[in-house]
């Protein structure tokens, strides 16, 4: 019995040692700083990746939509609610080409630059990219458009005849319309001059040197010619793409609907 009593002794000694080992274990805290707030929002925020596949085409399989992705993004203090859809022109020729790149550039770009900063957790200001796509008669008209938080607004437009590609002259649209290039220019920069007043009179008073300034820029007869982005509404209304200085001088694409 005396000679047993060291072995028990002995296996007591050992158990007690793995069970505060255990313990430790339990209980163990990684050493290093603790993530800050910012890093656990980012986890749960993160929005998935773009999908650019090939969706459901427009305009008689003209147009494809290869962007199409919304949702909220919440960034500090703000939630922003995006939408960002993207078309690719689906015909042959140089125009249409030319087109496509210039949509990569101006807004397909933008929006993938903007899904990239909320995958890392940046500020984002763009809110809506998106675009109409409508054919009347031999003509694909595609109109695309995007909006940011701040109230910045850009927009563009492209017709391409569906059978080869090629770029719709002004021209067409003005006999369309009934129009020669003279009432193009006066009703344009009619339109422009009204429009113009609407989003800048109330600043007149307080900055009357630049209000007339970028007024007198907008209205340069030269950027009033066959040569605007333009279509025709489906009321048969010719409408235009023109650029307007605000009061900063900072040039903006604004459509403007021709009236008489």
């Amino acid at each position: 019995m005396r000679r047993l009593l060291p072995v028990l002794a002995l296996l007591v000694l050992l158990a007690g040692c793995d069970l505060k080992n255990r313990e430790s274990s339990a209980h163990f805290i990684p050493s290093g700083p603790r993530p800050t707030q910012a890093a656990e929002t980012q986890a749960t925020q993160t929005p998935a990746p773009p999908q650019v596949t090939a969706l459901p085409s427009q305009a008689g399989g003209a147009v494809k939509t290869v962007l199409d992705q919304s949702g909220t993004y919440a960034y500090a203090d703000q939630t922003l609610a995006y939408r960002y859809r993207l078309p690719y022109i689906d015909l042959p020729g140089a125009w249409a080409m030319a087109c496509n790149r210039e949509i990569d550039d101006r807004f397909l770009t933008p929006a993938q630059t903007a899904l990239a900063d909320m995958e890392a957790y940046q500020p984002v200001d763009l809110q809506t990219v998106d675009y109409t796509a409508d054919v009347q008669g031999p003509i694909l008209t595609l109109r695309l458009y995007s909006r940011t938080a701040g109230g910045g607004t850009a927009s563009a437009v492209y017709s391409v005849l569906l059978a080869d590609g090629t770029k719709v002259p002004g021209q067409t649209f003005l006999d369309q319309a009934g129009l020669s290039r003279e009432e193009l220019t006066r009703r344009a920069m009619a339109a422009a001059e009204q429009w113009y007043a609407a989003a800048y009179g109330s600043m007149e008073q307080q900055s009357p040197v630049n209000y007339r300034d970028n007024l007198d820029r907008t209205l340069d007869p030269s950027a009033f010619t066959e040569e605007l982005p333009m279509y025709l509404t489906e009321d048969g209304r010719l409408t235009v793409i023109a650029t307007v200085y605000d009061l900063s001088g900072a040039p903006r694409a604004v459509e403007l609907v021709l009236g008489e």
